[in-house]
């Protein structure tokens, strides 16, 4: 099943995951993660944006943000790609493109699967095995869940969205196949990540029929 117009709801939670083109690296050192992180900084109030939740891996990240307006999400991917590839491109003198054409996003339900998400995403480096626990990978928002400490470019999830100390608890455990896959199939497709009353919402709101809900093996959303 191809991936369907993209879903932009302002005020609700996305899931996004944007890759390197071809799947090919897009951060060779820590100083590129330090200038992606820095240009999240610097474009999240200029597009009106909110970044709950991150993961850099070497190839692909995922972001868990919630536009305010309608245009907040392709206006900030969109000026955090471009920039970012100027300064790649700058620095190992090289052309061409850097990211996949499109990125990945789904609207998020708030209630029931928020924490879901950003437990997903926070977990990534301990799926590829890099580190033992989501709190040791240093380039997540994990390590900032553990020691309390936020940092300006991300808004916290506490306590609007969670207790602390229960989404801690809840980190630790690592999700089921069955909402793995889920996660993954509707992020890689652009459908919601919810229950059927949310995709009843995002169909009342959007004007669009999403009754065909994905199935089989997704494509690889990472």
């Amino acid at each position: 099943m191809a991936r369907i117009p993209r879903i932009i709801i302002p005020d609700y939670p996305h899931h996004v995951v944007q890759r390197g083109n071809n799947k090919q690296a897009i951060f060779e050192d820590d100083q590129d993660r330090q200038e992606y992180l820095a240009l999240v900084q610097r474009y999240k109030q200029d597009t009106e944006c909110k970044v709950l939740s991150y993961c850099l891996m070497d190839n692909h990240v995922h972001l868990l943000i919630i536009p305010l307006k309608a245009e907040s999400l392709s206006k900030f991917m969109q000026k955090v790609a471009l920039k970012y590839t100027q300064y790649a491109n700058d620095k190992y003198k090289r052309t061409g493109r850097l990211w996949e054409c499109r990125f990945f996003s789904s609207p998020v339900e708030t209630d029931t699967y928020l924490l879901a998400v950003c437990r997903y995403i926070e977990r990534n480096a301990v799926r590829a095995g890099i580190v033992g626990q989501p709190e040791q990978y240093e380039w997540g928002s994990a390590k900032y869940r553990v020691s309390g400490k936020t940092p300006e470019f991300l808004d916290d999830i506490f306590p609007e969205y969670a207790n602390r100390e229960e989404y801690l608890e809840f980190l630790k455990l690592p999700p089921n196949s069955g909402q793995y896959e889920m996660i993954s199939r509707s992020t890689s497709r652009g459908y919601p990540i919810g229950s059927m009353r949310f995709y009843e919402k995002v169909m009342k709101l959007t004007k669009r029929d999403l009754t065909k809900r994905p199935v089989g093996r997704p494509k690889k959303s990472d």
